[in-house]
């Protein structure tokens, strides 16, 4: 087991229903997050910022960032 050295890089999310699948983007600096009913999240790591959130009537899988943070897929 390593120790945690930097304690400000930890963080709690209460995510609620549904199963998540989460992916950094390439530079690690964004976490995108959707859950199986419909929740989509972006957050930027650096700040624990909530960059974008919103829900669709659709049952989701999974997210992929593609070029950059502001271009992902959701299927």
């Amino acid at each position: 087991m390593v120790p945690i050295q930097n304690k400000r890089n930890m963080f709690k999310l209460d995510l609620g229903r549904g199963t998540y699948s989460i992916d950094y983007s390439r530079d690690g600096r964004y976490l995108g997050m959707v859950s199986s009913i419909g929740h989509i999240s972006i957050i930027r790591m650096e700040t624990k910022e909530v960059v974008t959130e919103f829900r669709v009537n659709e049952k989701i899988r999974d997210i992929k960032f593609l070029i950059n943070e502001g271009l992902y897929s959701v299927a």
